[in-house]
């Protein structure tokens, strides 16, 4: 018997030996799961009801690993410290559940963005996956670019697997993502930012704030991308929780609201002056 990471894009949901497991079905690609094949002939049976059938495998790297494929990373502003939050999947390519596991966080060439502390993970059942969030503090860099850092996942005193993540420096007028723990459900969730355009000759009145919901296939840094700065108000792009989301029912509009009263409160805008 051996486990191997399955990504099974443009499936509903799949079967392997009778177990139920989601799918991809709008072929993201970043979903990988954990199942056990059988010694002998294993049964999979596959629904697709969209796109194009692509089953993948390949062998796992440890008994726990990290996917970065699916990691959540703010984007940081030139001259401002950081204190937000990033997230990547943990996979546990194993039969037993997994206990005592940690994230930890550091600098890779760079300054180290965190101290050198571990972030508790859950216990993780068996063949499973889990979207881990973890605090990201840095000081306000100075230059635009790439700050490079250094994820790692440690169990039993040793490292289990580790990757590297890439922030972005953006200046502060920059479109850009701004990342923060829901108190929906806990999870780090982000949206699209375009910031008030401030110069000299720009109203200095407390700004409004547009509320911009995206469409299908569509995320809220891409929404966010296309409008214009303007000089009265900030443009907020919230993600509805991913591409396709909840169609803005359910959690997708406690989404929206959550990110419209967390930005109104950072941002200071007017509340008599709020689009949708």
């Amino acid at each position: 018997d051996r486990v191997v990471l399955i990504k099974p894009r443009g499936a509903s949901r799949f079967w392997i030996q009778g177990e139920p497991r989601m799918g991809d079905p709008y072929s993201l690609g970043f979903l990988k799961l954990p199942v056990l094949l059988k010694k002998g002939a294993n049964a999979l049976l596959l629904q697709t009801a969209r796109g194009q059938l692509r089953l993948e495998q390949e062998t796992p790297r440890a008994m726990a690993q990290i996917e970065v494929a699916d990691a959540l990373m703010p984007d940081l502003v030139i001259g401002a410290p950081t204190d937000s939050w990033g997230a990547v999947v943990v996979v546990n390519a194993s039969t037993e559940e997994l206990k005592g596991l940690s994230l930890q966080l550091s600098g890779d060439g760079s300054p180290a963005l965190v101290p050198d502390s571990m972030v508790p993970i859950p216990a993780l059942p068996p063949l499973s996956i889990r979207k881990v969030g973890f605090p990201i503090q840095t000081p306000a860099p100075q230059r635009e670019g790439d700050v490079v850092a250094r994820l790692r996942l440690r169990g039993n005193d040793e490292t289990l697997d580790q990757a590297r993540l890439t922030l972005k420096v953006k200046p502060a007028s920059a479109v850009r993502k701004e990342t923060f723990r829901s108190s929906i459900d806990g999870s780090v969730q982000y949206y699209g930012l375009v910031p008030r355009t401030v110069s000299a000759d720009a109203p200095t009145a407390q700004p409004g704030l547009i509320l911009t919901l995206h469409g299908a296939g569509v995320e809220g840094a891409g929404q966010a991308a296309v409008y214009q700065p303007k000089s009265w108000a900030h443009v907020v792009a919230p993600t509805n929780r991913r591409p396709f989301g909840f169609d803005w029912e359910d959690w997708g509009r406690l989404d929206a609201i959550e990110v419209l009263e967390l930005t109104r409160e950072k941002l200071n805008t007017d509340l008599r002056r709020t689009w949708l």
